[in-house]
């Protein structure tokens, strides 16, 4: 499968196998999901996602992005949606900790 538009040339490594229901910042504010989700890297599920995707790659290409410069952006995303899942919590009023990161990659 696969983003068609991306034409296997952007690198979406950061997404693989997850879908929005994966990450915090994506995560739908009421827990009615439908359950198909379509993967963020293209993969199948439900419809919406990869059409949008699509429309944003040809977008990027568009305006004049290289393949190199969509991985990038892409890989930044990835990065950030990532650092959403961290959860925290207090230790004193100037400084936390990091309470839950089983869902970063590589996390133990």
């Amino acid at each position: 499968a696969g983003a068609p538009s991306a034409g296997g040339e952007v690198d979406l490594q950061a997404f693989a196998g997850l879908g929005a229901e994966d990450f915090a910042y994506l995560a739908a504010p009421s827990s009615s999901s439908s359950g198909s989700a379509e993967r963020l890297d293209g993969g199948s599920g439900g419809g919406g996602e990869v059409e949008g995707f699509e429309a944003t790659v040809a977008a990027m290409r568009a305006v004049g992005f290289s393949p190199g410069d969509m991985s990038e952006v892409f890989r930044f995303l990835g990065a950030v949606l990532h650092l959403g899942n961290l959860k925290f919590s207090a230790v004193t009023s100037e400084s936390s900790t990091i309470t839950d990161d089983s869902d970063l990659p590589g996390a133990p």
